[in-house]
């Protein structure tokens, strides 16, 4: 995707990590609203702030985690809080915003597998885009099921019959195989949309 975009790529991201829920390491949630200091967006580590300066794009694809973060913390309701989700990413959006000025394009892409579009948290992201779309520069992609192909079972690592060539659990996408390389399959179909909203 940084190739097509001519871009030198770069990531924030952490194992088991969502927007409502902290990842391994004790690293913090995504975007905790009211505590910035509990939110690992900004921070290269604790109490060393990320420069958001000079930056062309922001791609967000975060959301797959929450699902099952979610359900796990509301086992005996079997609800997932979408609500939260939505409040954090809502307050995402204008807080990157101020910290990355409004130069760059940022991007809500929802996460391959249709998490918190169609699965839950269902309509988490688009909620949450649809309360601060009147930024130019922030774009939703949202490729559809198209990208839901063999990533949508959510075994995260367990065993079963279910798991295909596109990935080893049902959520993460191959590298590459000599059947099917998905990765490179969605950075494209990414990179597509990206530029056809940045052109139009």
């Amino acid at each position: 995707m940084a190739a097509a975009l001519d871009a030198e790529y770069s990531q924030v991201a952490w194992a088991s990590q969502s927007w409502i829920a902290g990842g391994q390491g004790w690293v913090p949630p995504f975007n905790t609203p009211g505590d910035q200091s509990r939110s690992a967006w900004q921070w290269l580590w604790k109490g060393r702030s990320r420069s958001f300066e000079g930056l062309d794009y922001i791609f967000v694809l975060m959301g797959a985690n929450d699902s099952w973060r979610c359900k796990t913390a509301t086992s005996a309701t079997g609800v997932c809080p979408a609500g939260n989700v939505t409040k954090s990413a809502a307050d995402f959006m204008q807080r990157v915003r101020l910290a990355a000025g409004s130069t760059p394009h940022i991007f809500i892409v929802v996460p391959f597998g249709s998490w918190t579009a169609r699965r839950e948290p269902v309509g988490a992201l688009p909620a949450a885009y649809q309360a601060s779309a009147a930024d130019p520069r922030l774009h939703y992609i949202d490729l559809g099921e198209r990208a839901s192909i063999g990533l949508d079972s959510a075994h995260y690592l367990t065993p079963s019959p279910l798991d295909t060539v596109h990935s080893c659990d049902g959520v993460h996408p191959r590298s590459g195989t000599n059947a099917v390389s998905r990765s490179a399959e969605l950075a494209a179909m990414i990179a597509v949309s990206a530029v056809t909203q940045v052109l139009r």
